[in-house]
């Protein structure tokens, strides 16, 4: 249920800023397990975000949300800045 509430906002915030109204775009969603860790990721294919985005937006309640589900599980939670932006939730299994 955690995981879903972060892939949720996550996903909501690519759809609200990422892709124009109208227009077209990609988002990724992936989860993963290597045993020791889940990793989530969301991705999208928009014009990306200040490099100090998270540090912006961590007054908004849904950043609020995710911050607290990951810390309840000892996680992390970071953006990548790559060659598609995405913003990547980790938390040990």
């Amino acid at each position: 249920m955690s995981l879903g509430i972060i892939l949720n906002e996550l996903a909501t915030n690519s759809l609200k800023h990422a892709i124009p109204q109208g227009g077209s775009g990609a988002i990724s969603i992936s989860v993963h397990s290597t045993g020791t860790y889940i990793e989530a990721r969301v991705s999208d294919s928009g014009p990306g975000v200040p490099a100090d985005y998270l540090d912006q937006t961590r007054e908004s309640i849904g950043m609020q949300i995710i911050s607290a589900i990951v810390g309840q599980h000892s996680g992390d939670f970071f953006l990548r800045i790559r060659s598609a932006h995405c913003l990547l939730c980790t938390y040990p299994v």
